[in-house]
């Protein structure tokens, strides 16, 4: 099948409108080929689908042909990865026919992986996981340092995770809600204020090119150039700052939260259940941080950040919640006893 004829594929355009000002006119206005040293990352604007590239030996090709990576900022990289990114599932029957293309190619190498397309869901899904355990483990601790019966510190667990759950879904929901309605409304703003006086939004998005170093005339040939294309667009990400592909999903958020809490609670009351009476306190603390330090490992290691770091971070914060609370409980216990 021939690439260009799926609609599902990425195209020059859809690329170049993720350009700023100045990166479009670097590129529009060169006049000289694109010098690629070898080693350098760039993507191929006659076929995208294939992703993102290096260069196996020092070339030189025409600049509209290919886009390198020094052409463009790391923000404007990374957001080019992450359109590529869902172009280039299930196509491996494609990938092998362009092989062919890539003999002809000097500069043709494997696409690199990146991580920034994860940030949403990675959130949502740690949040959810490390609070059912710090929270659920901190109550149980707690009840059953109070020398509350086995059956109490159960009930205490079971309620902590459905409540936990629901509080993470109703909470995530509602604050990403809130975020995606300020978005929304600035959206539908912009698109009255495009479709009642477009020379004054046009001049106003060539000002802001100029305060980026543009000149006036250039300014405001890449404003127009830019709303030919998507006039929309154009004006929410420059104007609004507002990537219509990186939108709030305020579901997605709270349906993962709610799943991974309701998970991850289950560790302190499975830790319950295998425990023996005396020994109930030191094993829910050891489960439970022991859970934390690998989701700490795993969470750095989805987002590309040290793993070490972020399992020590979200694991000395549960010991000091589980210690508090165990602190608290034995006080109270004491007390009322």
């Amino acid at each position: 099948m021939n690439p260009s004829n799926r609609s599902e594929y990425i195209t020059r355009d859809r690329i170049l409108k993720l350009l700023s000002d100045d990166e479009v006119a670097r590129v529009s206005t060169a006049e000289t080929a694109a010098q690629l040293d070898e080693g350098d990352e760039y993507v191929d604007l006659e076929a995208p689908e294939r992703g993102v590239r290096k260069a196996l030996k020092t070339s030189s090709t025409p600049m509209g042909r290919v886009l390198p990576r020094k052409a463009v900022r790391d923000k404007t990289w990374q957001d080019i990865v992450v359109l590529l990114r869902p172009a280039r599932r299930g196509r491996a029957h494609d990938d092998a026919l362009s092989m062919g293309r890539a003999a002809a190619r000097p500069w043709a190498a494997a696409p690199e992986r990146h991580r920034s397309g994860r940030a949403g869901w990675i959130r949502a899904a740690v949040l959810g996981a490390d609070d059912a355990i710090v929270s659920t483990a901190s109550l149980m601790i707690g009840v059953a340092a109070a020398s509350a019966t086995k059956e109490a510190v159960l009930v205490a667990g079971v309620a902590g995770l459905v409540a936990g759950a629901m509080s993470m879904a109703v909470g995530e929901y509602v604050s990403v809600s809130s975020q995606r309605d300020a978005e929304q409304a600035d959206v539908e703003r912009e698109s009255r204020e495009l479709a009642q006086q477009p020379r004054a939004e046009l001049n106003e998005l060539a000002m802001l090119y100029v305060k980026r170093g543009l000149d006036k005339a250039l300014a405001m040939k890449v404003a127009e150039q830019l709303s030919a294309h998507d006039t929309l667009g154009a004006h929410m990400k420059d104007e609004l700052g507002i990537d219509q592909s990186a939108l709030s999903r305020p579901m997605q958020a709270a349906w993962i939260s709610a799943a991974c809490f309701a998970t991850f609670a289950l560790v302190p009351i499975a830790a319950l259940l295998a425990a023996p009476i005396p020994l109930r306190i030191p094993l829910i603390a050891l489960a439970s941080l022991i859970s934390l330090a690998l989701l700490g490992a795993l969470g750095g290691h989805l987002g590309g950040a040290p793993r070490l770091r972020a399992s020590l971070r979200v694991t000395l914060g549960g010991a000091a919640a589980m210690a508090v609370t165990a602190a608290i409980g034995r006080l109270l216990g004491v007390s009322v006893g």
